[in-house]
């Protein structure tokens, strides 16, 4: 519904995917060339000062060099420390002060507002079982919720989001931003998903075992759904296929 009074709150609803069984992702060989093509802008007319050679053998250049998206999987599951380290290195809590913690990653006006979930479909011990779980940073532990229906509508327009051992699902709860922000508050909660879904690319890099992919062909409703959410107070904002 409309709200003239919440512009981002309007946008982020009319961006959303809703699922649409009728609907068909085109293969990349039918994509125009605007989709493919990637463009710079520059300022020809201007003094260009050249910039000394970057170091690129630092840990972070080497890890940046090597992040990419790889959605090939071998199914064979994840196991719990894997999972664990890739939380904490994604969206975790580090000591700050004495009395206070702080999250591994930048936010605007350290609100905070984004909740982690994981859709667990292959473990490869016995420490957990598939299923959804929510992601308590405070205590680094992983709530289980329920299981995933068996029969239900896919969560991606694309066959191979489906191929993944786990989904990372983060949703926002925008009043914790836009209580102090207004509406600017939803730029920030955008600004927030950026620095973990890298924080997920730089950790794939640095474990061979581990894929990633930033996913944004999602039935959004699907998994709104799934997490059973009351859109109104908390929504969909990204996700992550993990596999091994």
């Amino acid at each position: 519904m409309h709200d003239s009074d919440h512009p981002g709150k309007n946008f982020h609803e009319a961006s959303k995917y809703r699922y649409d069984p009728g609907f068909v992702e085109p293969p990349p060989s039918e994509w125009p060339e605007e989709w493919k093509t990637t463009y710079y802008k520059s300022y020809p007319r201007f003094e260009a000062h050249p910039l000394p050679h970057p170091h690129t053998d630092t840990n972070l250049a080497t890890l940046l060099s090597a992040r990419k998206s790889e959605r090939q999987h071998t199914k064979k599951g994840l196991d719990l420390q894997t999972l664990s380290n890739l939380l904490f290195c994604a969206c975790g809590e580090v000591p700050a002060s004495e009395k206070k913690n702080r999250r591994v990653y930048a936010s605007g006006g350290a609100r905070y507002p984004l909740e982690t979930y994981v859709i667990l479909r292959r473990s490869s011990d016995d420490a957990l079982t598939p299923g959804v779980y929510h992601y308590n940073v405070q205590n680094h532990t992983l709530e289980y919720l329920w299981s995933e229906k068996a029969a239900q509508p896919p969560l991606f327009t694309n066959e191979w989001g489906e191929d993944a051992d786990a989904i990372v699902v983060l949703t926002a709860i925008f009043r914790r931003s836009t209580a102090k922000y207004g509406e600017r508050g939803y730029r920030f909660v955008y600004f927030d998903a950026g620095a973990i879904l890298q924080n997920l690319y730089l950790f794939a890099a640095e474990h061979e075992t581990v894929k990633v992919t930033g996913c944004s062909g999602t039935n959004d409703d699907i998994i709104e759904a799934l997490l059973r959410l009351n859109t109104d107070y908390e929504s969909l904002v990204l996700t992550a296929l993990i596999g091994s």
